[in-house]
């Protein structure tokens, strides 16, 4: 395309940032922000994941080439879609990387090109809702509504891996969800191909969801460690809330152990990891407490467990990474065979799950409303705090008065 000078006005060809208008952010992460915004001349809504400032010393982050490469590879109905890539050349008004890096700002001198100051945003297809949004926003999911959306993230999971594509992040704010429970998959910044025989980091999967043998230390693990997040977001939607939710790894480890027990064949050779020895190498065998954990919990809620549910999430919860089920042996296991025949595969929604009437609800907003809620509380106990005070002195003014007063005369009562 060319401008009023006869030049090319858009370096690449990549279609120009402005066509598009901000409506919020919904999302952030390392590698960059999320937000919703509206076409300009269509209005569609879209997705727009902005990342890092461009830098040409440093280059496009080779967690947005890879993110790029799986979106433009990868097809599939519970995938989420990449539309295209925008390029704005200027800093956005709200871009934390606007600061020199170096500390000594732009000079006169400084000869880089207009795009080397702006941003690049990855076009994805717009989804109402993520998983934590909803469960931070007390959404419950029914029985039927955690089997549909199982299912279908297992089917997604299932097509990278049968073109040997791990993702490395699943946790429930990377499931995205419409209003008629359909699951999209996001953020493919750690995606990987097994393809090649390079060494993998274990320093991938967010804590929370991260399988054992990645806290141990493998650099040659498989696609095992996405099934372990799937197990994870399986007991989540079923409790509400995190199943193993830590602040070091090493703690992590421990609430692993205390549900999954150490108590396993290592034919597999988890005791050669670099990290055993360090979690695992002193601690006694134990038997896994997954399936009193789980009844217990249904008793305190007052809930029957799904037939095939706990054998199923036992299966995907095993230390031992070769013993974990895949996407196949998920699919076929008792759990999605029972209760909800119309559950076929490929299949819509089932016509009895009632749509998501929820305004839009992701992990940001949620974390932000909780947020404003807790310090509604704050300010609330503040000011009940300055009407106790406010009441106090005023009783201390009072007696303060009374002390100060002369004493009246006795009063005499006369015939």
């Amino acid at each position: 395309m060319a401008d009023d000078n006869g030049t090319n006005s858009l370096e690449y060809g990549t279609p120009c940032f402005e066509k598009y208008t901000k409506v919020r952010c919904i999302g952030a992460g390392t590698y960059g922000r999320v937000y919703e915004a509206k076409d300009r001349v269509s209005g569609d809504v879209v997705a727009l994941k902005k990342i890092k400032t461009l830098n040409e010393s440093e280059g496009v982050p080779v967690t947005t080439l890879r993110e790029i490469v799986a979106l433009k590879s990868l097809r599939h109905p519970n995938l989420v879609g990449m539309k295209g890539i925008v390029v704005s050349k200027q800093k956005d008004e709200d871009d934390e990387d606007e600061d020199d890096p170096k500390g000594g700002g732009s000079t006169s001198q400084d000869t880089r090109s207009d795009y080397a100051n702006g941003s690049i945003f990855l076009v994805l297809e717009f989804v109402a809702h993520d998983l934590t949004g909803l469960l931070q926003s007390n959404h419950s999911f029914s029985d039927l509504a955690i089997k549909y959306i199982m299912r279908q993230l297992l089917e997604g999971l299932q097509y990278m891996h049968d073109r040997d594509v791990l993702h490395r992040d699943i946790k429930t704010s990377n499931i995205l969800l419409t209003p008629a429970y359909v699951v999209k998959l996001a953020d493919y910044g750690l995606a990987r191909t097994l393809r090649s025989n390079s060494k993998l980091t274990n320093k991938v999967v967010t804590l929370w969801y991260r399988a054992p043998e990645l806290l141990l230390g493998s650099t040659d693990y498989d696609a095992s460690v996405d099934m372990w997040s799937v197990g994870c977001v399986f007991a989540e939607l079923f409790l509400g809330r995190p199943l193993f939710a830590a602040k070091t790894e090493a703690e992590q480890m421990v609430k692993i152990t205390d549900v999954c027990g150490t108590l396993f064949d290592d034919v597999n050779g988890i005791s050669h990891l670099p990290h055993y020895d360090k979690f695992l190498g002193s601690d006694k065998a134990r038997a896994s407490d997954l399936r009193r954990m789980m009844y217990r919990k249904a008793m305190e809620r007052n809930v029957t467990l799904p037939h095939g549910f706990i054998e199923l999430l036992d299966k995907l919860l095993q230390i031992d990474p070769k013993r974990r089920f895949n996407p196949a042996q998920a699919l076929n296991s008792d759990y999605f065979k029972v209760h909800h025949p119309q559950l076929v595969p490929g299949g819509d929604a089932p016509t009895m799950l009632p749509p998501i009437t929820e305004a839009n609800c992701h992990e940001m907003a949620a974390r932000k409303l909780k947020k404003e809620g807790s310090q509604a509380v704050i300010n609330g106990a503040d000011l009940n705090k300055k009407k106790l005070h406010d009441k106090a002195n005023a009783v201390l003014s009072v007696v303060e008065h009374t002390k100060k007063r002369p004493p009246s005369k006795p009063l005499y009562v006369t015939d």
